[in-house]
């Protein structure tokens, strides 16, 4: 098993797609805190304006928002945008990573080099439990380092900038560790896909019918029904977080403080990673199974 996990780490490494999955990760992470840098103001009265401009589209739709929960101060800027530009990154990354490993895995099915690793198919049952395994740690990898840089990046940006009040660490944390778990099983998810298929034109396929049909169709015809797509979904699951109480006022803030609010992570149901963490169980014996027979045989 040892021999094996090297041997995959290794063929890993090598890959194209992964290189340039880590590279536009890596540039991802540094050009958000420089955007939020160019477009973050300490002004007061800019921060009023938008919140006065904020309110009054809400109204002209027919929802009446008051003021005093849609202006932010701008001191307490980096404590309530980080879970969300972290949250933001780590969907993207994920979206990145599955693309990646369906690319890499899949192309060698279709093109049937996998022959040459695996010459029978009795003995690729193993291997290929292995490699959708190296591809969730490799994509847990990438992901807490993206999502680090990126957290860094932030916080740097705020604490020069003035806008770091509230800021909690323990928040930051969660969303990084809940991020880099959804990159790991999407990294993952593309793997077992590809490898199910025989075929990273098949999986990117159902990948982009997806997009266009759950992601985007379906939100459109359901707008203002309160439907959450299973993208929203996993947005607020990593960059969930409420806003706790402040020790020096004993209220609780709005979803935007104007006091010294520590804003506290919001976990999930742990059913829900029972459920992430069978899943891909099954996605690994699913992808054993389908390396020795393929499924529709």
């Amino acid at each position: 098993m040892i021999r094996l996990l090297v041997a995959e780490h290794l063929w890993l490494v090598r890959r194209r797609p992964l290189r340039l999955a880590v590279l536009l990760a890596v540039v991802c992470a540094t050009a958000l805190p420089v955007v939020r840098q160019v477009h973050s103001s300490t002004d007061v009265s800019r921060a009023l304006a938008d919140a006065e401009r904020d309110a009054a589209v809400a109204l002209a739709q027919g929802v009446d928002i008051p003021l005093e929960h849609l202006y932010l101060e701008p001191r307490y800027q980096l404590a309530v945008q980080l879970p969300v530009d972290v949250a933001a990154l780590a969907l993207g990354v994920a979206v990145m990573m599955l693309v990646t490993s369906a690319v890499a895995v899949g192309s060698e099915w279709r093109s049937g080099t996998v022959r040459l690793s695996w010459v029978t198919p009795e003995a690729r049952s193993v291997p290929a439990a292995v490699r959708v395994t190296v591809w969730w740690a490799a994509g847990t990898v990438v992901g807490a380092a993206s999502l680090l840089l990126c957290c860094a990046g932030l916080m740097i940006v705020g604490h020069l900038g003035g806008l770091s009040d509230g800021v909690s660490a323990v928040a930051a944390a969660g969303v990084v560790v809940r991020g880099a778990l959804l990159v790991g099983a999407a990294s993952a998810v593309g793997a077992a896909t590809a490898t199910v298929c025989r075929s990273d034109v098949a999986v990117l396929t159902v990948v982009l019918t997806y997009v266009i049909v759950v992601e985007m169709l379906v939100v459109g015809l359901r707008t203002g029904q309160g439907y959450q797509s299973p993208g929203a979904q996993a947005f607020t699951l990593v960059g969930g977080v409420r806003p706790g109480v402040s020790p020096e006022v004993e209220t609780v803030c709005s979803p935007a403080p104007r006091c010294s609010v520590v804003l506290e992570p919001l976990w999930g149901e742990p059913r829900t990673y029972w459920a992430v963490g069978l899943t891909l169980a099954c996605l690994v014996l699913v992808a054993a199974r389908s390396a020795r027979r393929p499924w529709w045989r």
